[in-house]
């Protein structure tokens, strides 16, 4: 699974995220979602790349539904991914 998101704006540098992976479970009563997103981080003659792996989790306290469920779980770690990401970068030394 390849998708790429490229948002050009005129800052300091310029990050590319990459979708590897998103596991998702067939079946259950809860489903954790596993995201693994590369992100690339480039500018100013520093191109450094973030692999962040992150889980998402959904229950049937958050959704009966299966798909429902399913969905709040991607949502989730995604979200919990993007979080990693953000401490990942802040703790870098990038400026």
């Amino acid at each position: 699974m390849q998708n790429n998101v490229v948002v050009e704006a005129g800052g300091k540098y310029k990050v590319d995220a990459e979708l590897v992976s998103l596991k998702q479970p067939m079946f259950g009563l809860t489903f954790d979602v596993v995201s693994t997103v590369n992100y690339k981080v480039a500018g100013e003659g520093v191109e450094k790349v973030f692999p962040i792996v992150a889980t998402g989790t959904a229950t049937t306290s958050d959704a009966f539904v299966a798909i429902a469920r399913l969905k709040m779980a991607n949502e989730k770690s995604i979200q919990e991914n993007i979080k990693a990401f953000i401490q990942q970068l802040s703790s870098s030394g990038l400026k």
